[in-house]
This record gives C-alpha cells, sequence and structure tokens, in this order.
C-alpha cells in the first residue's frame, strides 16, 4: 500500500493481519478495464465490511482505481455498526458469513435504524444458493453478488446503487422543502392529517379567538408610499407572531391590517382564554414599546370571544386553515366596537378568565347579528 492509498482509506479492524500480495483467488479478472466502467464516480462515502483483510484490500485498489477516494474498510463486524452510526455512508458493502455479525444480522440492525433505513446495501458471498439470495432480498439488501467479485460488474452496481440514492436524496431534500412551506402555511397537526389524506374539518366546543386591528391604519397606508408601509406592518406583526408562538397559540391569518389568533385549535387546551388574553395585553404592550422607540406609530384594538368554532382546511391549490361560526363573529364584532389600546372582551370569555384577569363593564351594546350584549374591558392580571 502506497502513501497515498493509506491516506485515502481508513482501516478498522483490531489487529491487523497479513495481506498477501496476490489475492487472486478472491477477485475474478475483470472483463474490461476497470476504469472504463466507472463513470466519474462522485464524492461517495463507501463502507465495505468483510472479515478476509485480503478481500478488503482487493477491493480497495479496484476501488480506488476507478476513482473512490472515501474508503473505509471494517474487517471485524462488530464494529460496523458503530462506524455506519457515527458517519452514516452513502454506500454499504459486506459479506454475509462473518464469525462476530454476520451480513443477515449486520443488515437486519442497519434496517432498523432510521437514519440507515435507505442505505443502499450491496451483499457478497461465497454462497451462490437461492435462500441465501432471497434472505439477503428479505432483509433489505438492494443488490446480491456472489464471489469471486467481477470488479467491473462490482462498480457497475455500485454506480447503480449509488445513482438511486442520489434520486432519493434529492426527493427527500425536496419533501423537506415542501414540509416546511406546508408549515409556513398550516399547524404542524393539521399538516400531518393533510398529508395522511385526510380531510380537516373539526367541529370545537370550546376555544377562544382573537381579532387585533390597527387604527387608522387605512389612512396611514393611502398617505405614504408602499415600501414603508409594508416594512413597518411586518415590524408590528413580526411581534405578534413572536407573541404566538411563545405562547402555544395559533396564528389564522392577516387579512390587510388585521391580525386573527385563536387558542385551542387545532390542539385542545383548557387554558385557551386565559393565554388568548394575556397574548391580547402583550401585544398592546408590544405596540406601545414599538412607538416609544419610533418604529411604528400604531396603537391596536383587540376584540376576543370565547365558545365552540368550527374549524378546517379550505383550499385545492393554495391552502388555508380557518375558522367559522358565532364565536368568530363576536370576536370580530368585539374588535370593531372596542377602543384603541383596549383588549374588549364577551361575557363567555370574562367568566372563562375572571380568576385570572381584572375586568370591568363595558357596558351593554348593540351587537349587529347578536342584539344586546354585555361587554367587558379587560384591566389586566390579578396579583
Amino acid at each position: 500500500m502506497t502513501a497515498d492509498s493509506t491516506a485515502c482509506s481508513a482501516i478498522v479492524e483490531g489487529v491487523r493481519r497479513p495481506v498477501p500480495a496476490q489475492p487472486a483467488c478472491v477477485v475474478a479478472p475483470a472483463a474490461r478495464p476497470v476504469v472504463e466502467v466507472a463513470a466519474g464516480p462522485a464524492q461517495a462515502q463507501i463502507v465495505i465490511v468483510d472479515d478476509d483483510p485480503a478481500v478488503l484490500e482487493t477491493l480497495r485498489v479496484h476501488l480506488e482505481d476507478a476513482g473512490y477516494r472515501d474508503l473505509v474498510l471494517v474487517d471485524q463486524s462488530s464494529r460496523a455498526m458503530d462506524v455506519l452510526r457515527m458517519s452514516p455512508p452513502d454506500l454499504l458493502v459486506t459479506d454475509v458469513r462473518m464469525p462476530e455479525v454476520s451480513g443477515f444480522d449486520l443488515l437486519a440492525q442497519v434496517r432498523s435504524d432510521p437514519r440507515l433505513a435507505h442505505l443502499p446495501v450491496i451483499v457478497l458471498t461465497s454462497a451462490s444458493d437461492a435462500p441465501t439470495r432471497l434472505e439477503a432480498l428479505r432483509l433489505g439488501a438492494t443488490d446480491f453478488l456472489a464471489k469471486p467479485v467481477d470488479p467491473s460488474e462490482l462498480l457497475l452496481r455500485m454506480r447503480n446503487n449509488l445513482a438511486v440514492k442520489a434520486y432519493q436524496d434529492e426527493l427527500a431534500s425536496s419533501r423537506q422543502v415542501s414540509d416546511r412551506l406546508l408549515l409556513s402555511i398550516l399547524p404542524e397537526p393539521v399538516a400531518d392529517r393533510l398529508k395522511r389524506g385526510e380531510t380537516v374539518a373539526d367541529h370545537v366546543h370550546d376555544a377562544t379567538v382573537l381579532f387585533a386591528d390597527l387604527v387608522n391604519f387605512t389612512d396611514f397606508a393611502a398617505r405614504t408610499d408602499a415600501a414603508t408601509v409594508v416594512r413597518l406592518l411586518n415590524e408590528v406583526f413580526r411581534v405578534f407572531d413572536q407573541i404566538v408562538e411563545t405562547r402555544g397559540l395559533e396564528k389564522i391569518k392577516t387579512v390587510g391590517d388585521a391580525y386573527m389568533l385563536a387558542g385551542g385549535v387545532p390542539t385542545r387546551r383548557p387554558d385557551h382564554a386565559r393565554v388568548v388574553v394575556d397574548a391580547a395585553l402583550a401585544m398592546l404592550s408590544a405596540c406601545d414599546r414599538l412607538r416609544d422607540q419610533g418604529h411604528a406609530d400604531f396603537q391596536v384594538r383587540i376584540g376576543v370571544s370565547t365558545g365552540p368554532v368550527v374549524a378546517g382546511v379550505i383550499g385545492t391549490s393554495k391552502f388555508a386553515y380557518d375558522l367559522w361560526g358565532d364565536t368568530v363573529n363576536v370576536a370580530s364584532r368585539m374588535e370593531s366596537h372596542g377602543l384603541p389600546g383596549r383588549v374588549h372582551v364577551s361575557d363567555s370569555t370574562r367568566e372563562a378568565i375572571a380568576e385570572h384577569f381584572i375586568t370591568e363593564p363595558r357596558g351593554v351594546l348593540e351587537i349587529k347579528g347578536k342584539g344586546l350584549m354585555t361587554t367587558w374591558f379587560v384591566k389586566g392580571k390579578r396579583g
């Protein structure tokens, strides 16, 4: 072994045994030059497990001649899983008949590890009977070669397996991107249900809905350049998003300068009213802070109501998770009938938060579609 080849391959072993100078008995003559078979190997890491150092050395020579440089050779099968878990490779080549851990046992361990579940595995063995081949395939081998191995055939099979893995990696990467996009639109539990092919339509018996609206934003937008409008609105809504996320609530949507969130959907929680009102007070404080810092000079008007809602996903090309029902309508009315810098809540919300917040009566209001309603302002937390 030359100094260069030593640098290119890693030998993982217990006791290094002498390597025969001409191990011709374990590798059949190549049908044509090996270099012609390899189609420009990528920077792929290959792990080869075999208890015979002569086989390892011979395979190393042929693979390095073909351009593979990142090779890890393991002659103690009991250490193979440690090697694979330490740095999952692009391809595993393993013998079957090994004294410590057989190739079949190793294959079973590989397939039970989520990180290695899709690792291409080429099985090499001197056994040529059908039961051995069938067992290797049953355990998840992606390819099979009998010894003595034709290096040209091995290289072709390696190239094909690596090409399949490259496609699988690309598919997995694309799936991760699509999952991230889906999660940016939908709550995670809802996205998971959609991916399983479910129709998302739920009747939620108890939830709390909040609407927040920036006061006089329409007039501001009419006399301000578009870039400034978008920048300031983004500053406010980015802070609102943080308030929602840290409290485990769900942002439903924004419409213009209106912001809608909910508690108790899609994941049920008994404290939804308390947490939503806490978020409402935090949103008021955030707007005061932004105004004091000279960023966004807006006041916010907030309305909250508690009760049953219908929740579901609408749309086919553009998904949207939304809420419907009387509770949503009342929350919207609480906002539109509220005052700047105040949290205006319905009687149902006031009852749900009475132990945790101080409220004062707003009085009896005529609410469109509801008639006369007693409503409340939240003054602050108790204690």
